[in-house]
């Protein structure tokens, strides 16, 4: 019996360490839509993510920690003082609030190029803060950077393409949309158009020259 009962006490020290709460004072709560594909590569699904990028005393980023929240789609109201205009309407893109987090059984396994950290989130309480820039956050998440980019290629046959003044056919043709050169999507427009630019890895959130508005039946998708 005795020994039951002390077995009993080692598995529920074992298992506190993961179900501790901990609290985050300094850092950055980023809400961001995923694109997950179908089989065929054709069609997406967004799905609403979250990740707390840690600061450390000296303002630079310690850890990202991907955060599930009991009330995912809640908090987006609750916690974020700025949304994108497509961020709702069209369910992509992302957004970033400074704030405290405190967070629960917080796991780490290797992934990629780093540590990849992953905890449940309890409660986000929005401080007024300076944000870095994105591209700062993104750089900070190694292989996990950019996870809410969309971006196409201009479908084969279709050379001679151009970005467009206004997302109408009859718009004044910009610069020519390089052929094979990865396009990132900066907004959905509506059904039929969205604004894009040519992908620049060394430009925050990727977006370079040049851009302007693309037709979506012209592109093929390569996330």
């Amino acid at each position: 019996m005795l020994k039951r009962i002390i077995m009993l006490m080692l598995c529920v020290l074992c298992v506190l360490p993961a179900i501790a709460s901990q609290t985050l004072k300094n850092g950055v709560l980023q809400a961001y839509w995923l694109p997950v594909w179908n089989n065929e590569g054709t069609k997406s699904t967004a799905e609403l993510k979250y990740r707390y990028f840690v600061l450390n005393t000296s303002g630079k980023i310690d850890k990202v920690i991907n955060v599930t929240f009991a009330d995912n789609d809640a908090i987006i109201n609750r916690a974020f003082s700025h949304l994108p205009p497509s961020f709702l309407k069209y369910s992509e893109g992302h957004a970033e609030q400074a704030g405290q987090l405190i967070i629960e059984g917080l796991k780490v396994q290797p992934e990629c190029d780093r540590s990849l950290y992953s905890a449940k989130g309890v409660t986000f309480t929005p401080i007024a803060g300076q944000l870095s820039v994105a591209k700062n956050l993104e750089l900070s998440a190694g292989c996990e950077a950019y996870p809410w980019a969309v971006t196409y290629t201009l479908k084969a046959g279709l050379e001679g393409q151009h970005f467009k003044q206004q997302p109408e056919a009859t718009a004044k043709d910009l610069q020519p949309v390089p052929p094979e050169q990865p396009l990132i999507k900066i907004e959905t427009i509506d059904s039929n158009w969205i604004r894009a630019a040519v992908v620049d890895q060394s430009k925050n959130d990727l977006i370079g020259e040049p851009q302007g508005y693309l037709r979506l039946d012209t592109l093929q998708p390569i996330n």
